[in-house]
């Protein structure tokens, strides 16, 4: 058995499962457990060893059993850089480009700016960020020590200066934290839609995924406790659900953003909400980050 035949019998078995991208993950495996190029696979003519095809069954057992292709890849590409990524860490999405996009859009070829990524996971914003900056310094907050991990080795892995902070954000910065610019997709899932999640995702941890009753916990959080942090003049730039570009919209006015703007990703969906700090009374601000924290 040649790789591109491997790649067959695995896309065989992909499609009577009924997966709809069999031809793509076919290819992906049998790349990823051989470490080959999509060329060499499709080209060599070399006979697989026993161990090769054992490593390839095992591959095609866990996706079958509905694992995530990125897990069992152990790697995920991400604005053309690669990330580590498995059990305990959100897997990195095409969507999440957009805020990305967002957050070089603001920083634009200003230097020296100081930029907080909140509910970091596996780093891919920040690292993201920061290496398609010149000199701005990326601080990557983490709470759950698994997640933790994959931040610290995709840091070292694409020789990144972001700098990766254990601490829960619900916690707020420290009192001598300043920031112009805080980036964060939190988890955004309503609680409802938790139970109907695909099963690949359900294997994703829930801390990653689940916004609380509504969805909105975490940007209630993040703009209650890090505005203090935020420069006059600096921005907040959210990832967002599908359907939540109002309610986002919403909280970020009552805590006095301004200039607030939805961003579409590739598909036309409004993706990402960005608004800038700007000077008003402390009397005003106090009462706008109070109406933005309620609870639901």
């Amino acid at each position: 058995m040649t790789p591109k035949d491997a790649a067959a019998n695995i896309k065989e078995k992909l499609l009577n499962a009924g997966f709809p991208d069999a031809a793509f993950e076919a290819e992906q495996l049998t790349c990823g457990v051989l470490k080959l190029s999509a060329a060499s696979m499709h080209l060599s003519e070399e006979k697989l060893s026993g161990g090769q095809i054992e490593a390839l069954e095992n591959a095609i057992s866990k996706r079958l059993s509905h694992q995530p292709l990125q897990y069992i890849l152990g790697e995920w590409e991400f604005y053309g850089l690669p990330f580590s990524v498995g059990e305990g860490v959100l897997i990195p999405r095409p969507d999440t480009e957009t805020l990305v996009d967002a957050a070089l859009q603001f920083i634009g070829d200003r230097e020296g700016l100081k930029i907080a990524d909140l509910c970091a996971g596996s780093g891919c914003v920040g690292i993201a960020v920061e290496k398609h900056t010149e000199s701005c310094s990326v601080f990557s907050y983490e709470k759950y020590p698994a997640a933790f991990r994959y931040l610290k080795a995709n840091i070292k892995r694409n020789n990144s200066k972001a700098n990766p902070v254990l601490r829960d954000i619900e916690d707020g910065p420290l009192s001598d934290e300043r920031f112009d610019l805080l980036v964060s997709n939190p988890p955004y899932i309503k609680a409802e839609v938790m139970r109907s999640l695909q099963p690949e995702v359900q294997f994703e941890p829930d801390t990653a995924l689940s916004g609380g009753t509504d969805g909105l916990h975490f940007y209630r959080e993040i703009l209650k406790k890090w505005l203090s942090a935020l420069n006059v003049g600096g921005a907040v730039a959210f990832e967002i659900g599908y359907d939540q570009a109002d309610e986002v919209t919403a909280l970020m006015k009552a805590a006095g953003l301004q200039n607030i703007q939805g961003i579409c990703d590739l598909s036309g969906t409004q993706r990402v909400i960005i608004g800038t700090f700007l000077p008003q009374s402390n009397g005003s601000k106090a009462a706008a980050l109070e109406n933005s924290i309620k609870s639901s």
